[in-house]
């Protein structure tokens, strides 16, 4: 039985990411002088965000967070699933902009979320 659930649940999972805007992907913040957030999504679904952050002027000595969670997509529309929190996202056009970000490039705008990725507009970026 339990086999039965675990089969019809990552059927769900996968009827939801079907339409997914994108698969596996990498994302990073910008616009912060003592952090530095990236966002790692992997095809099967699993995500992690590394998290650094340091005293100013000592940014060769971080201290680096890694959590691990998973994620899921419709569309643009992402949700993030970590440490019991569930946070969501929209990957969208920057458009016009104060943070000097070309206004053609796309992102990644945490719309929800009350954690460590709150407020973020994260950036593609290749590994």
């Amino acid at each position: 039985m339990n086999k039965f659930f675990t089969a019809v649940l990552m059927l769900a999972c996968l009827v939801v990411n079907a339409d997914c805007a994108f698969r596996e992907n990498n994302f990073t913040s910008r616009v912060a002088t003592e952090y530095l957030t990236t966002l790692v999504l992997s095809d099967d679904m699993t995500m992690q965000i590394q998290h650094e952050s340091w005293k100013p002027g000592e940014a060769d000595l971080p201290i680096v967070e890694i959590i691990n969670g998973t994620w899921s997509c419709r569309g643009n529309n992402l949700s993030f699933f970590y440490s019991n929190i569930e946070d969501r996202g929209v990957y969208r056009v920057v458009g016009a902009n104060p943070l000097g970000l070309n206004p053609e490039q796309w992102a990644l705008y945490i719309t929800r979320s009350d954690s460590l990725l709150g407020g973020l507009i994260l950036t593609d970026f290749e590994i």
